[in-house]
């Protein structure tokens, strides 16, 4: 949402996250309202600590090899 200059629409997040449009829609305003803090206090408050972890939605692709060695 924030690394594109127009942000990003529900429709597009739908087809990049592969689930329906209604979750994308309903994601899509999380995100945005989470956004919106109107306080500019550290996240967590006050000298507290934040863990973010990598996130992956969606199956995994992998390539097989068909030959045999």
């Amino acid at each position: 949402m924030c690394s594109s200059k127009k942000g990003i629409s529900a429709h597009q997040l739908h087809r990049v996250l592969e689930c329906t449009y209604k979750t994308a829609w309903f994601l899509a305003h999380r995100i945005r309202e989470a956004m919106r803090s109107d306080d500019f206090m550290p996240m967590g408050g006050d000298g507290k600590t934040v863990e973010a972890d990598e996130t992956y939605i969606g199956r995994r692709v992998t390539f097989r090899s068909t030959r045999a060695y």
